[in-house]
């Protein structure tokens, strides 16, 4: 309702405060009024500098496997399994890993845990890192131009 588009972004607490009820009875009070239909969720915590260092000295450490996750168990959190989008995408924003680094990541380090040969490695690794950084992604990965240059001078 619109009378109640003053409270969007205040916790239970502060609208409690405001109108001077116990937060329990402001929180029946709101849900009643509008019919059910407004909804809470928690604060979103973990998106700060800090926080980001943090998760990328994670994904190039040796002890980790990145996308190893028990999010299904936590029922009570919104998880979204989104590690291996945040890492291609925020990660490199944010220059807490290299392209090249994620991608051996999300690729070579599972695969070794799990057993599985590396085959053309380092070839796979530069095709995949070149699609991750390029505007076109979908498009074919070997030209003319690109033959014979390492992955580096290639991406």
């Amino acid at each position: 309702k619109e009378e109640h588009r003053p409270f969007v972004g205040m916790s239970v607490a502060e609208i409690a405060a405001q109108q001077g009820k116990r937060p329990f009875d402001a929180l029946l009070d709101l849900v009643v009024a509008d019919d059910l239909k407004t909804y809470f969720k928690p604060p979103t915590f973990g998106n700060d500098d800090e926080s980001w260092r943090m998760r990328g000295e994670a994904w190039v450490d040796d002890r980790t496997v990145v996308g190893a996750s028990d999010a299904g168990a936590h029922l009570d959190m919104i998880d979204t399994f989104a590690f291996s989008t945040q890492i291609l995408g925020e990660g490199r924003r944010r220059k807490l890993i290299t392209t090249e680094e994620a991608v051996h990541q999300l690729t070579e380090v599972p695969a070794q845990l799990f057993g599985r040969r590396a085959r053309s490695t380092s070839v796979t690794i530069c095709r995949a890192a070149r699609r991750a950084s390029s505007p076109t992604p979908w498009a074919s990965t070997t030209s003319s131009s690109t033959a014979g240059r390492s992955c580096a001078e290639q991406i």
